[in-house]
């Protein structure tokens, strides 16, 4: 957590006088490339300490440093965070300094991580805000956190802060503060119309950076590939080469979120024990290769018991998930899908998911993928806000709705409780264009990632499946 200019969150009011603020390092005295001494002169029109010695002519720019901000919202409430080193009152944004190689939007999402231990994602840039006092840079950004705090070795202490009470400091962070709040009214008098993480399975076939061109021309702004051949054991060798070209398309692309899905094949549930070592090398391997692939969710289906009971599959599934686990110190994290409850299947109610959690005693590295077709089919009647009232009241009792993190966006070709897991195009099942615009103007669901697994026969087909979904999200 940088040195940026902070206020006094015990009350509402703004700081009447910023705290002394640690002063930057002195300029430098000598030239680092000739050790001569520097001296001032005129250089485009501003006095700069430079080398006198015409062979070198080093010149020392004193550019501003880079910080990234980040106005943290989480679960309706500002998070602002006490450094160690302040005193006791003195609470900030979440702040940081940029590392090699990172983009802005990378590096608050990182510091979010490491200060807070949420999953941040960037909606928007507030703005840039010069700190003179610390020749510093602010690049501010509008994030939502998901998960639960857990503050890093910086931070000292958190309030939480209702927007409608947080009010600004003077310069630097405090600027983007206030400009977040004119914002957020300027929005609110606008209505409801904040974007959608919206995108499509992909597939990788042809590398990593052709999917994010994909994705790109379709419109989407997540995205799920499959860790390996979805119809049988090979991955694909992806070499650093690969991942460097694809970072930067899918930045240029604007890809937010990446989602890692397990084949179909995977049974981590099996009581045949080939079946079951297959399950846990793949589920093991495939973690850590999509964390290197710097996708932030993993999604598996739990399962089938196939007829051994589904306290037996469920105790497979927790070791299975347990074996893939340890050791691991990643970041993408493991999703357990919600499916439809059809035969052997598990996962098919919120219960069954809170059982295979609490085997794993709560481990946070572990959450929650539902499916819009598959609560459907399971009973859940999504076409109506009380019924995704209902649906969502179940599943925050069973596992927290933080356990949440994403959505796979279908409608169902099978009927209400049917147990049959059948994909349908948008608008073109038993959910329709209603049950589809419920869902995704539903103040929950519309701040997950939603990635569509409609039956399309090919990819090009999803720019029409998103601009749909994207037409349904409109204020009526």
């Amino acid at each position: 957590m940088s040195d940026t200019e902070s206020t006094t969150a015990s009350t509402p009011e703004p700081a009447k006088s910023p705290w002394p603020v640690i002063p930057p390092p002195p300029p430098p005295r000598f030239c680092p490339q000739c050790a001569t001494a520097l001296a001032t002169r005129s250089i485009e029109g501003r006095p700069r300490l430079a080398c006198p010695d015409p062979t070198c002519e080093w010149v020392f720019w004193d550019n501003p440093v880079p910080v990234v901000a980040a106005v943290l919202e989480h679960e309706g409430a500002v998070i602002l965070a006490r450094n160690v080193l302040w005193p006791e009152g003195r609470f900030g944004l979440i702040t940081g300094f940029l590392e090699r190689g990172e983009s802005p939007q990378e590096g608050i999402v990182r510091e979010v991580r490491e200060e807070t231990g949420l999953q941040g994602e960037v909606v928007a840039l507030i703005g840039t805000y010069p700190f003179h006092l610390k020749n510093q840079i602010v690049i501010a950004f509008h994030v939502i956190g998901r998960g639960t705090v857990a503050l890093g070795d910086e931070l000292a202490d958190y309030r939480r802060i209702p927007p409608e009470r947080l009010q600004p400091w003077p310069s630097a962070t405090g600027e983007a503060v206030r400009d977040w709040l004119a914002q957020r009214t300027s929005n609110a008098a606008a209505g409801p119309a904040s974007p959608l993480n919206l995108g499509c399975h992909l597939s990788i076939a042809k590398g990593l950076p052709a999917m994010y061109d994909q994705a790109l021309q379709v419109g989407a702004t997540c995205a799920q590939i499959f860790t390996r051949n979805p119809r049988g054991g090979a991955r694909r060798s992806i070499d650093d080469a690969e991942l460097a070209q694809a970072a930067t398309r899918r930045a240029a692309a604007g890809v937010k979120t990446v989602i890692a899905h397990i084949p179909y094949t995977v049974n981590p549930a099996s009581p045949r024990q080939n079946a079951l070592d297959f399950a846990r090398m793949v589920l093991r391997e495939d973690l850590r290769h999509a964390d290197r692939l710097d996708a932030q969710f993993v999604v598996f289906h739990p399962g089938s018991h196939v007829d051994s009971g589904v306290q037996a599959g469920t105790r497979r599934i927790v070791e299975t998930i347990r074996h893939a686990l340890d050791d691991y110190d990643g970041q993408a994290m493991l999703l357990l899908e919600g499916m439809s409850g059809g035969g052997s299947e598990i996962g098919g109610s919120p219960q069954e998911l809170r059982a295979i959690l609490d085997g794993l005693d709560g481990d946070p590295r572990v959450g929650v993928c539902l499916d819009s077709c598959h609560l459907f089919a399971a009973g859940w009647d999504l076409r109506t806000r009380d019924g995704i009232d209902r649906c969502l009241r179940a599943f925050d009792q069973a596992v927290g709705l933080d356990r949440i993190r994403c959505l796979h966006l279908n409608d169902c070709k099978s009927a209400l409780g049917s147990h049959k897991d059948r994909h349908a195009k948008i608008g073109q099942g038993e959910l329709g264009e209603e049950g589809i615009r419920q869902v995704v103007t539903h103040p929950f669901f519309a701040t997950l990632p939603l990635c569509l697994e409609t039956p399309v026969d090919d990819w090009p087909e999803y720019e029409a499946e998103i601009a749909a979904v994207r037409r349904l999200a409109e204020p009526s």
